[in-house]
C-alpha cells in the first residue's frame, strides 16, 4: 500500500501487538474445544465417560469460554480500535493537504472526487487495517497451529486438507490483479456519481426553473447505471473467488469425512489402526476451523485489491505538488496596508501558460484610497485580486505590499491582512453570527458583529428574522436573498477589519440606493485603509479615489470618473450603454 500508509503499523505497533497477542491466545484455547469433544465421544464410545470426568470437561469449557471472551474483547478493542484511529488520522491529514492545495487542483478535480477520498477510500483503508490485519494474523497462526494438530492426528488427512490453500494461492495473483483494476474503475464511477449528485443538489433551483427534472433523471440513471455495472463487474470476481473457495473446501471436507470415516470404522470394527471415532470428530472440527483461514485468504485477496486501489488514490492526493507555498526565506511580518505597488505584472494561469490574462500591469495604491476596477468580462479584474491573495505564484518584483515583495512574505500574513468578498458570496450552513464572525479566533464580539452588519446595511434585515443573529442559514445561504447574502459576506470581511479590503463584484444583487449606502458606509469606516472594488456597474465605482480601466488584461486608463469619460474609450462606452439602460451613470 505504499510506505506512507505502512508507517501506521510502526506508529501503532503497541496496539497491533496487544491485538495479535489476544488473538493468538483465543486461537490456542479455541482449538482445545475439539479435543474435549473428541474425548467425550471416545468416552461414550468406550463406555469410559464418568460423571466426574464430564464435570471436569465442563469446568475446562467454562475456563476456555472466559479466556476467549476476554481475549476477543482485547483484540477487537486493539485492532478494530486502531483501525478507526488510523482512519481518523488519515482524514485529518487529507484535510490538511486538501486545504493547502492550490486553486488549480480544484479546477482539475470535482468536489465529489475529493469527497470520495474521505468517504469510500478512507473506509476501505480502515477495513484493511482492521479486518485485513485480523485475517492475516488469525489466518496465519490459526492455519499453522491447526495444521500442526491435524498432522498429529493423521498426516494423509492433513495433507488433503490444505489442497484448497495451494489452489487459492495459485489463482490469487491472477484474480487479485484484475480485481485491483476493476476496483479502480469502480471508484472512478463512484466519483462521477458523487460529483454529479452534489452538483445536482446545488443547482436544484436551476433544474426546476428550466423544467429539467426528467432530463436530469435520465442523466443520473445513466451515470448510476455505469456505477452499478462497474460495481457488479468487481463483485463478479469477488463472488467467483468465494464460490470457488467454498467448492474446493467442502469437496475436500467430503473426502475427509469419507476417508476418515473409513479409518474410524476399521479401528472400531476391525481394530486396525489408531484413528478412533473421537479422532474423526476432533479432526473434522479442526478442518472446520481450518476453513476460516482458507476463506480468509480469498477475502484477503478481495480486500487487498480494494485497499491497493484506494491507497493509490490517497497517495496520489498526498503526492500533489502544493505549488503555492512559502519560500524558504519568507518573512513573518505584519502588513500595515500603507501601500500596494504592482510593477510590470504579466500572468498566465497554470492550466494555460501560453495565454496571458494580465499583461504589463503597473499600478500604485496608497493608504486610505478606494480604488475601483472596471472592464469587460475577462479583462483581468479577478486575476489581480487572486494574485494579491497569493492564490497563485508569480515572479519576484511584480507585487509589493508596504514595500515588501509579496513573494517574500509568508502567505498567512498576506491573507490575514486582506478581507475578501468574492462574486459567489459563499456562506456556511451555520448561524448568521458565526458566519459574520468567521475570522474570529477567540470569543465572538457581538457588538463588533452588529457594527459590521450596520456598515453593510443588513443589520435591520437580520433583526427581522425570527432568531435574529442566531438564525441558521441553509446550505450556501439558500434561505436568504441574493442581496442579503452579499451584505452578510461584506459584513464578514468588515468584522475582520482588514488592512486591505477586496470587494470583487460583490454588490451586483442589491439595488442602486442600497449599493450607494453600503459604499458610503464602507468609505466612512475605512478612511485610513485600502479598499479595492471591482464592478461591471459604473455606479459602484464612480466616486472612487481613482478608477482602473482594464481591457484585454492591460490597463487602458487610470483616473477619476470625469477624467475617464474623456480619456478612456472603454469606460465611455460602458457609461453610455448603462446610461441608455436607464442608470444615472453620466458625469455630474
Amino acid at each position: 500500500m505504499g510506505k506512507r500508509l505502512n508507517l501506521y503499523y510502526i506508529k501503532y505497533i503497541y496496539l497491533f501487538i496487544i491485538g495479535a497477542f489476544a488473538l493468538v491466545l483465543v486461537d490456542i484455547y479455541q482449538l482445545r474445544v475439539p479435543r474435549i469433544i473428541g474425548k467425550v465421544v471416545d468416552g461414550l464410545s468406550d463406555n469410559t465417560l464418568t460423571q466426574s470426568i464430564l464435570k471436569d470437561f465442563l469446568w475446562d469449557m467454562i475456563i476456555i469460554i472466559i479466556i476467549m471472551a476476554i481475549g476477543r474483547f482485547l483484540w477487537r478493542a486493539a485492532i478494530m480500535g486502531v483501525a478507526h484511529l488510523i482512519e481518523w488520522d488519515l482524514k485529518r491529514k487529507m484535510y490538511d493537504k486538501v486545504v493547502d492545495l492550490p486553486l488549480e487542483y480544484y479546477v482539475r478535480n470535482q468536489s465529489g472526487n475529493i469527497l470520495s477520498h474521505f468517504t469510500s477510500d478512507s473506509r476501505v483503508i480502515r477495513q484493511w487495517f482492521g479486518g485485513g490485519t485480523l485475517m492475516i494474523v488469525d489466518a496465519t497462526f490459526l492455519g499453522i497451529y491447526t495444521f500442526y494438530r491435524m498432522i498429529r492426528l493423521n498426516l494423509t488427512l492433513a495433507l488433503l486438507s490444505i489442497i484448497p490453500l495451494f489452489v487459492i494461492a495459485l489463482i490469487s495473483g491472477i484474480v487479485g490483479h484484475y480485481m485491483n483494476l476493476k476496483f479502480l474503475e469502480n471508484q472512478k464511477a463512484y466519483d462521477e456519481l458523487s460529483s454529479y449528485s452534489e452538483e445536482t443538489f446545488r443547482g436544484l433551483f436551476v433544474i426546476k426553473a428550466f423544467v429539467r427534472e426528467a432530463l436530469e433523471l435520465k442523466r443520473f440513471a445513466r451515470i448510476n447505471k455505469n456505477n452499478h455495472d462497474k460495481n457488479l463487474t468487481f463483485n463478479k470476481y469477488s463472488v467467483m473467488l468465494n464460490v470457488l473457495t467454498e467448492v474446493l473446501v467442502w469437496s475436500i471436507g467430503a473426502i475427509i469425512i469419507g476417508y476418515g470415516g473409513y479409518l474410524a470404522y476399521r479401528y472400531k470394527v476391525d481394530s486396525v489402526g489408531d484413528f478412533t471415532p473421537g479422532d474423526l470428530t476432533v479432526f473434522f472440527s479442526y478442518f472446520v476451523t481450518m476453513t476460516w483461514p482458507m476463506f480468509a485468504v480469498s477475502r484477503l485477496i478481495d480486500m487487498r485489491a480494494q485497499a491497493k486501489a484506494s491507497a493509490k488514490r490517497i497517495n496520489a492526493l498526498f503526492d500533489e505538488d502544493l505549488k503555492v507555498y512559502d519560500l524558504p526565506n519568507a518573512k513573518d511580518i505584519d502588513i500595515l496596508g500603507d501601500s500596494i505597488k504592482i510593477k510590470n505584472l504579466s500572468f498566465a494561469y497554470p492550466d494555460d501558460p501560453s495565454k496571458y490574462v494580465l499583461k504589463d500591469v503597473s499600478l500604485e495604491i496608497g493608504r486610505g484610497e478606494l480604488v475601483g476596477f472596471i472592464g469587460k468580462t475577462g479583462s483581468g479584474k479577478s486575476s489581480i485580486f487572486d494574485l494579491l491573495l497569493r492564490f497563485y505564484n508569480l515572479d519576484h518584483n511584480m507585487i509589493y505590499l508596504d514595500g515588501n515583495d509579496i513573494m517574500d512574505i509568508k502567505i498567512r500574513n498576506v491573507r490575514h491582512s486582506i478581507g475578501y468578498v468574492d462574486q459567489e458570496n459563499f456562506l456556511f450552513s451555520d448561524s448568521i453570527i458565526n458566519n459574520v464572525s468567521f475570522s474570529e479566533e477567540n470569543e465572538i464580539d457581538i457588538k463588533k458583529v452588529e457594527e459590521a452588519t450596520k456598515y453593510a446595511n443588513v443589520y435591520d434585515s437580520v433583526l427581522r428574522f425570527d432568531n435574529s443573529f442566531d438564525t441558521i442559514l441553509g446550505e450556501r445561504g439558500v434561505t436568504i436573498s441574493g442581496g442579503q447574502k452579499e451584505r452578510l459576506s461584506i459584513s464578514r470581511a468588515l468584522y475582520h477589519d482588514p488592512k486591505i479590503l477586496i470587494l470583487d463584484d460583490s454588490l451586483s444583487a442589491v439595488d442602486a440606493k442600497t449599493e450607494k449606502e453600503i459604499i458610503h458606509m464602507v468609505k466612512e469606516q475605512r478612511k485610513d485603509r485600502i479598499t479595492l472594488l471591482s464592478s461591471n456597474r459604473i455606479s459602484s465605482i464612480k466616486n472612487a479615489s481613482k478608477i482602473v480601466v482594464l481591457n484585454n488584461g492591460m490597463i487602458e486608463a487610470i483616473g477619476t470618473h470625469e477624467e475617464l469619460l474623456k480619456s478612456s474609450k472603454t469606460y465611455s462606452e460602458i457609461n453610455s450603454l448603462q446610461s441608455l439602460d436607464g442608470g444615472d451613470f453620466d458625469a455630474e
